[in-house]
């Protein structure tokens, strides 16, 4: 099955600052694509990569993949909506693919920024990440929220086996004078106090 996991970064202040710097770049390069997007009434890809790419590389300082990330960006938004001319938000979510994010270890990430790649702690590797099996999918979105770096994962984990049975079953009856009542017989009012237990 996939899941969503949501690690916590732990950059140094210099590498905060690599970090939001390139947040930025990545943004606005975003908004510029989805100008042309607009002007050009398109939301293809390729056809929009050919208009600006190297526009946005040069005047935003942006890598190879940064780019083709932030007109990926654009793209999507401008399908959604194809009324607006977007606008994106200077510190929104920028999507790291595995060709400018790796892992150095279970605890550790190097990303690129404009001014290179930096390896950044991992606070918190989440629920699923430490699970057996665990495997990465696809890109990652880093998150900066009230002053703290966040990286949202999508993880396949291996489904549970399924052969095994329950020992054993507590059944639930939803009423109308109580507001539960269990196989037990146990009833739930919904009520504080004896006889009255909330559910």
């Amino acid at each position: 099955m996939l899941v969503t996991e949501v690690l916590k970064l732990a950059p140094s202040p210099e590498q905060g600052r690599a970090l939001l710097a390139t947040m930025r770049a990545c943004n606005a390069a975003a908004t510029r694509a989805a100008e042309i997007a607009f002007a050009h009434r398109t939301a293809n890809k390729l056809v929009l990569q050919k208009l600006v790419y190297a526009d946005l590389r040069q005047e935003f300082g942006l890598s190879a993949q940064m780019a083709v990330r932030s007109i990926a960006k654009a793209c999507q938004a401008y399908k959604r909506d194809k009324t607006i001319k977007l606008v994106f938000r200077q510190l929104g979510a920028v999507a790291y693919d595995p060709r400018i994010l790796t892992w150095k270890g279970p605890d550790s990430i190097s990303l690129l920024t404009l001014s290179g790649r930096v390896v950044v702690p991992v606070l918190y590797r989440g629920r699923w990440l430490n699970s057996a099996g665990a495997t990465l999918r696809g890109q990652a979105d880093l998150v900066y929220r009230d002053g703290v770096f966040f990286l949202s994962v999508v993880v396949e984990v291996p489904d549970p086996p399924s052969g095994e049975e329950p020992r054993e079953w507590l059944g639930v009856d939803l009423g109308i004078v109580n507001l539960a009542t269990d196989s037990t017989g146990e009833p739930y009012s919904g009520k504080g106090g004896a006889g009255g237990a909330a559910a």
